[in-house]
């Protein structure tokens, strides 16, 4: 646990060693704005207005924007206390279930929910085998945004406040595990009749309320040459003035305040210290409550965003606090205090999980219980993880079961054995593990499918609101069977798909210098009559990439709120940078990036496409790409069309090529000999890919209702055998005919205008050469020809 220090930069004469410096830093301004913070809590309102909610609200929760600051906001806030000469209790949620859980063992006899608290709290961030299956995912919490006002040192001429690793600082440290039975035997005794609530839950409270108030009697006492001479066998009297000595103030510290809140016993806890807190109050004592916590940042929020609604509440006011340190140092330090942090926690559970395990101390040849800088091997340490990830209960436990199954007969119970447990572990997981991916080896394909899953959970766990929603769009590639070679159009098309989309993932050292390593093509456009493939060969794209799609259509992107949409959009690009590579599929996007100057120029509309435009031009990175498909793109904003320079049309397919289509959607039926695929291939003019497959279909549909016809009529008493395999006719093609039409007709308003956007904006095959007639068709033209309908002739 890291000590506030005197600020002056000396040694600490209680130390016992030299001083390791200035490990901290604090611009001044921010230090002078914590210390009138806690100030202005410390002090007392009038009687009269103690119970109003300005009054109430006196306490602070320092937050640091990051993932490791608990010890430097430890340091802040004992270098605070020595400031205001004040004494610390420090709580964490190790503590918490510690001392609540010796209270219910002398009340009842049996341990309440409380004591998984430390397991609730430091849980693994990431998968593992040993996570326990009753912790599962946990519920979703809410999500609060932070950020640093800043970790660099831009600032001219800053003035500095140090903090350093002193032991100086009036921390009232909690009792060895002696003590806590001392402390909580002071004042358990029997609960009569005799003023005691009748009611289990309120009697509970109401010990729990004890238990505080003793705790924060225990640090409010006179000065003391040393914290080990506090009594714990009375209650230091705190209502009246009949104590002569002065008492002094008291800062109640709890950490990782937000991950307590978040558990049903943890808040349970929090909101009785708050009661008794404000009971003290009232009565004229000057108790501070101050929570810190430490979360990652989301790097586009402000501090002025993250004050509004963060950990405020009725009784707390939230600080960011900030160290005066550059990134790399603050970086280097922050992750050796994890280190320490996670291997102090780890120890901590071990300890308690042997406590309840050992017979009696005298069996123990080490002072296990001492303090928890055991001397256990680097390597040990290293390769169990024990300070890199919190240890799940299930590990705890079975390490402790190995380390207590080695103890010989004739043996005190030592380090060695606990050392010994956990190489045992290691050892067998290394071997089960081994033989597993041996047994397994052609399971890659779920492996990736897991990896998937993986990403999605940790996406959901660090998105806001508005990307949450469009996380059912992330396209699963495992899922599609649709390939490019399911989809028949021209070669240069697939080949240009495949250059915007993946060529930088197959070669990525062509994209490291040059124009390539700064410069992309943005977006791309599909377009043509409907029906000829153009969300297919999306999915084609998802399927053979080897980047994550994103779907978006415009259902997710408006909303009935003013504002709301804008917020949608900028989610799409911040979303797709958390899955970068990524690329983006909007589908009939007419719907999203219709000209702002047509009748459907409403304001709202207008709005969305500006933040579309603004979000397109920041993605200064080559992690998204953004494809567009639509039927109407004759409809689409000009500046949206500036975005997207590849624009490649996809028309109608010609006689040999809705020969090509039939041939892959027929190629696992059975054809008779009747059947002539390039017949029915010239007989079919102005059909989409679309309406192939469908007369198809509905061709196999056909034969499946005269087998069915046949069966009917059947007579005899074998029933009727199906063929194994149905075989199709010419007549149940010609059947499908009949059921199913072109889609597309010559006369359609909406081709024509394909046809004048293909002219303008198409790439230079679409340019045509002006007719050399002079208001008549030269004669050498056919009348009529059989591709008439296609965007190109």
């Amino acid at each position: 646990m890291a000590h506030g220090g005197s600020g002056d930069g000396e040694p600490s004469e209680s130390s016992g060693v030299p001083d390791t410096g200035e490990r901290y830093a604090l611009t001044e301004a921010l230090w002078e704005e914590l210390c009138a913070s806690a100030k202005a809590g410390l002090r007392l309102p009038p009687a009269k207005y103690a119970k109003e909610p300005s009054a109430r609200k006196s306490h602070l929760v320092l937050q640091y924007p990051g993932a490791d600051g608990i010890l430097f906001l430890d340091a802040v806030v004992k270098r605070l206390a020595q400031e205001l000469g004040a004494d610390v209790v420090t709580l964490n949620a190790q503590d918490i279930a510690q001392l609540c859980s010796e209270q219910d063992l002398e009340d009842v006899g049996t341990t309440s929910p409380i004591r998984s608290l430390g397991y609730d709290v430091y849980r693994p961030t990431a998968p593992e085998s040993w996570q326990d299956d009753s912790m599962g995912e946990g519920d979703d919490e809410a999500e609060v945004e932070i950020s640093p006002r800043s970790l660099r040192s831009g600032l001219k001429g800053p003035r500095f406040i140090t903090i350093e690793s002193s032991r100086e600082a009036g921390d009232i440290p909690l009792p060895g595990i002696l003590g806590l039975k001392s402390l909580v035997s002071a004042f358990n005794g029997p609960v009569d009749g005799s003023g005691a609530s009748s009611n289990p839950t309120d009697r509970a409270e109401d010990r729990r309320l004890q238990l505080i108030n003793e705790l924060i009697s225990s640090a409010s006492g006179p000065k003391r040459k040393s914290t080990a001479e506090v009594s714990l066998d009375k209650p230091t009297e705190f209502k009246g003035s009949e104590n002569k000595t002065p008492v002094r103030d008291v800062i109640v510290q709890i950490q990782d305040y937000g991950e307590i809140q978040a558990t049903r016993e943890g808040a349970r806890f929090i909101y009785l210290l708050q009661k008794a807190i404000q009971d003290r109050r009232r009565d004229g004592s000057r108790v501070l409550f101050v929570g810190t916590a430490s979360q990652d940042a989301a790097s586009e929020s402000d501090a002025s965003r993250l004050m509004q609604n963060a950990f405020d509440d009725q009784f707390s006011q939230m600080l960011v606090i900030t160290p005066a340190m550059g990134l790399e140092a603050a970086e280097k330090i922050f992750t050796d205090d994890r280190k320490k942090r996670t291997l102090d926690i780890n120890i901590r559970h071990i300890q308690d999980m042997l406590r309840t395990r050992l017979d009696n101390t005298s069996t123990l040849e080490d002072d296990i219980f001492r303090n928890r800088a055991w001397p256990l091997d680097a390597s040990v340490v290293k390769e169990s993880g024990l300070d890199e990830r919190y240890w799940p209960y299930s590990q705890v436990h079975w390490a402790t079961t190995l380390a207590l199954g080695s103890l010989g007969s004739d043996e005190l119970f030592g380090f060695q054995h606990i050392q010994k447990g956990i190489e045992m572990m290691q050892r067998t997981d290394r071997i089960k593990n081994d033989w597993m991916q041996e047994k397994a080896p052609k399971t890659k394909h779920a492996e990736t499918g897991n990896d998937r899953e993986r990403l999605l959970s940790s996406l959901r766990k660090t998105c806001n609101s508005h990307e949450k929603k469009l996380l059912n769009g992330v396209v699963d590639a495992k899922s599609i069977r649709t390939t490019f070679s399911d989809v028949h159009v021209p070669p240069e098309t697939i080949d240009a798909l495949k250059t915007l989309t993946s060529l930088s993932l197959i070669r990525p050292e062509a994209f490291t210098y040059g124009v390539l390593a700064t410069d992309k093509i943005p977006g791309l456009l599909l377009y043509g009559p409907p029906g000829t493939g153009k969300t297919l060969l999306a999915k084609a794209v998802a399927r053979e990439s080897g980047a994550t799609v994103l779907e978006v259509s415009g259902s997710e992107v408006y909303d009935m709120y003013v504002g709301e949409g804008e917020k949608n959009v900028k989610a799409i690009f911040t979303l797709a940078k958390k899955l970068s590579p990524c690329v983006v599929f909007i589908d009939e996007a007419d719907a999203i990036f219709c000209s702002r100057t047509g009748a459907s120029s409403r304001t709202s509309h207008r709005e969305l496409i500006n933040q579309f435009l603004r979000e397109w031009d920041g993605m200064n990175d080559l992690s998204a790409f953004i494809m567009v498909a639509t039927n109407r793109p004759f409809d689409l904003d000009d500046a949206v069309l500036r975005r997207l320079p590849r624009r490649l049309l996809v028309d109608l397919p010609l006689e040999q090529d809705r020969l090509a289509i039939l041939k892959i959607h027929l190629k696992e039926e059975s054809l008779d000999s009747s059947v002539d695929l390039a017949e029915l291939a010239r007989r079919t003019q102005l059909y989409s890919g679309s309406d192939l497959k469908n007369l198809s279909v509905a061709a196999a549909l056909a034969c499946v209702r005269e087998e069915n016809d046949l069966a009917a009529q059947h007579q005899g008493d074998k029933p009727y055998q199906y063929p194994e395999r149905r075989t199709l006719t010419w007549k149940h093609f010609e059947r499908g005919m009949e059921e199913i039409s072109a889609s597309i007709s010559e006369d359609m308003s909406s081709l024509s205008a394909i046809r004048k956007f293909d002219e303008q904006y198409g790439d230079r095959k679409s340019r045509r050469k002006k007719s050399p007639g002079w208001g008549f068709t030269p004669a050498s033209t056919e009348e009529a020809s059989s591709d008439a309908a296609r965007v190109r002739t």
